[in-house]
């Protein structure tokens, strides 16, 4: 990642370029300023908020650096299992095979009684190789989705190693019975997420250890995928994910580092509330606090408008954090003194001010094809620096200078205010951590609520091993793409942990009965001939699932129409000369000259 001091090269001064750093009247332009917040006594000039401002100062930069892996071993021996195994290990696996097993003989698995007949799946409990194997199915599914789950032990030549690792009943005996918390301990509506303790914090403790963030990150808000019923998901019809939980998290370039969990009916999930700070703000601050910043290392936070505020920036600022952000001009958040309203105000100019009295905050307003505010404690109005900029769209507004500045040309190199580009380039830290997950996730089709998020930390912490693995050295990246390393990861964790089963039927959605079935029968050139009297053969119910009508494959068999399937019965004949499935019509037509 290029660091901020590599940028102050193509930065022009002040001497050089427009900039006006107040609202300038046009002649013939009426002078508007939007109303003053609520508890204002009277709307006041950009030049009379300044006069009761001090001057702004932006936080003093230090020396930025770029994220870094911080591995417990050399860099020789990382691998796909090898990073994988950092988060997954002995610990975490340990959780899931203990709870699983005393939640499945709470639940009675394979001791089901009724009328005196036990029925169901046998059971028996699950060991740590068994959970390996089906953590690896669950990515190895991801990486393939071009069926469902039970798709993958059909007769595919490409499946064969995931066929022979584990049998499907076995599978989705252990997806019915996962489990996370104890089963023995009840818990509350409001105790939602402790059915995902004490892996969710195993988890973002090893994501904090394992990595050092870049000096610029990102804090956001991400989606579960979840149309179950729950009182802690949301709907937000705007968004790629329209409906399920909403989790904030602070992210370095797709590497998610720590969140915290949200509900709509208990707020947030072990959130400590920071005196002055919304609930929305001491999010923010909490996820900040978990960086390592005490260690003489500096950072700074970019978000979007859902959380800038100037109480939050000035506590950031605070703990030597700088703060960037978009805000609302319809909130307290941006002073209503420093937004200026006009009709025709020049494309690309920069206005603002300090926002607080102390001078901690900066307000600033760009217009680009409309106005953007910002609030910052690392940038300044003069800062600007050339980038590559798309033609805007022309409006009657900015037209002139739009045409005056671009001419015919689609993109041109502009000088733009630092803050801009910074925002454009380091606020799509959540946003590539989205798109890493939207490609291959794991998550599969649940009855219960609390998996999703539980597939959401798998592709977590899948996401995070394929980046620590990609950055550990910049001479020579990681060859492969995210679906190579999935698959590299499933099947090393197949080829160590995974036990050669049978090869299994090819129709797996069948069960041995005392019915012949069809598929026995199709080679035969005619059937046997009913024998005996009349009363002899009665049409009943036979035993075992439902199969094709013997009559009828012999019938459509010899009229070779492909595409064209036997009638399916439960019923047939068991009297001499028959002792196969038959339909009623079949039947009839079979026994009418006895």
């Amino acid at each position: 990642m290029q660091d901020m001091s590599s940028l102050t090269t193509n930065r022009k001064p002040l001497s050089s370029l427009s900039i006006n750093c107040a609202p300038k009247e046009d002649v013939g332009v009426r002078k508007r300023y939007r109303k003053s917040v609520p508890g204002s006594e009277k709307t006041r000039s950009p030049a009379e908020h300044a006069s009761n401002r001090q001057p702004y100062r932006p936080l003093q930069p230090r020396i930025n650096h770029i994220g870094q892996p911080q591995l417990p071993w050399e860099d020789v021996k990382a691998t796909e299992l090898g990073v994988f195994e950092l988060f997954w290990d002995d610990e975490v696996l340990g959780v899931f095979v203990e709870r699983t097993n005393m939640y499945a003989e709470e639940k009675g698995a394979g001791k089901k009684v009724s009328g005196g007949v036990a029925f169901g799946r046998p059971w028996k409990k699950v060991t740590p190789e068994e959970m390996r194997v089906f953590v690896a199915l669950v990515i190895y599914m991801g990486a393939n989705r071009d069926c469902g789950s039970k798709g993958f032990w059909r007769d595919r030549e490409e499946n064969r190693r995931v066929l022979r690792s584990m049998s499907l009943k076995r599978f989705s005996q252990i997806k019915r019975y996962l489990h996370i918390s104890d089963p023995k301990q009840q818990l509350s509506r409001s105790e939602w997420f402790q059915k995902l303790e004490p892996v969710n914090s195993i988890l973002q403790s090893r994501c904090q250890q394992y990595y050092l963030p870049a000096s610029n990150v990102t804090v956001d808000e991400m989606m579960i995928r979840f149309g179950g019923r729950s009182y802690h998901t949301y709907r937000m019809p705007s968004k790629p994910i329209t409906e399920g939980y909403k989790v904030f998290a602070l992210c370095d370039v797709g590497y998610t580092y720590s969140w915290i969990f949200a509900s709509r009916s208990n707020s947030f999930n072990g959130l400590i509330h920071q005196e002055g700070l919304t609930p929305t703000g001491s999010t923010v601050f909490q996820l900040a606090s978990s960086l390592p910043y005490l260690s003489g290392l500096h950072f700074n936070i970019y978000m979007d408008n859902y959380f800038p505020s100037q109480a939050l920036l000035i506590k950031l600022r605070e703990l030597g954090m700088g703060a960037c952000g978009t805000a609302r001009v319809n909130n307290s958040a941006f002073p209503p003194e420093l937004h200026d309203d006009r009709k025709a105000i020049p494309w690309n100019e920069v206005s603002g001010g300090p926002a607080d009295a102390g001078g901690k905050v900066l307000a600033v307003q760009w217009q680009d094809n409309s106005a953007v505010h910002f609030l910052t404690t690392i940038h300044s109005l003069e800062e600007r620096i050339i980038s590559e900029r798309k033609k805007p769209r022309i409006s009657s507004s900015n037209g002139p200078a739009i045409r005056r500045t671009f001419g015919p040309q689609e993109r041109l190199n502009i000088p733009i205010p630092v803050i801009t580009n910074d925002y454009n380039r380091y606020k799509v830290g959540v946003d590539v951590a989205d798109q890493y997950r939207s490609y291959y996730f794991t998550q599969l089709k649940c009855l219960r609520n609390w998996p999703p998020i539980f597939f959401w930390l798998l592709d977590t912490t899948i996401i995070n091993s394929y980046l620590i693995l990609s950055r550990l050295s910049t001479n020579s990246p990681y060859p492969g793409s995210s679906r190579s390393f999935r698959l590299t990861l499933a099947k090393s964790i197949l080829s160590r942990y995974g036990q050669k089963h049978s090869r299994p039927r090819k129709s797996y959605y069948t069960r041995k009965t005392t019915t012949p079935r069809c598929s026995k029968l199709q080679n035969v050139t005619s059937l046997p001939p009913p024998t005996g009297s009349r009363e002899d053969h009665i049409f009943i119910r036979m035993g075992g699932s439902r199969v094709g009508c013997a009559e009828c494959r012999f019938i459509l068999q010899g009229m070779r129409q492909k595409g064209v399937r036997a009638r399916i019965s439960r019923f047939g004949c068991m009297g001499p000369g028959c002792g196969f499935s038959l339909c009623l019509t079949c039947f009839e037509n079979r026994h009418k000259k006895l």
